[in-house]
């Protein structure tokens, strides 16, 4: 896959508030797997990817599992 599938998958569901948002209480279960997917797919040296976008991606996760662990 090319990278620039992966960065359309993070600005289209991830990075866009409104679709987070969306994610984020119809299903954080997906939205949280799909963070992790993008961030073990830069792990594996299939995206490359600046490091702002993947602290950008592991403070969604964390605010995600807050969420599904019931942390305010």
């Amino acid at each position: 896959v090319d990278d620039w599938i992966y960065s359309e998958v993070a600005d289209t569901f991830l990075f866009d508030d409104a679709m987070l948002d969306r994610l984020r209480e119809l299903n954080p279960h997906s939205a949280h797997a799909l963070v992790q997917r993008l961030l073990e797919a830069n792990g594996r040296g299939y995206w490359d990817v600046d490091d702002s976008v993947l602290d950008k991606l592991r403070e969604i996760s964390r605010s995600l599992e807050d969420q599904l662990e019931g942390v305010t």
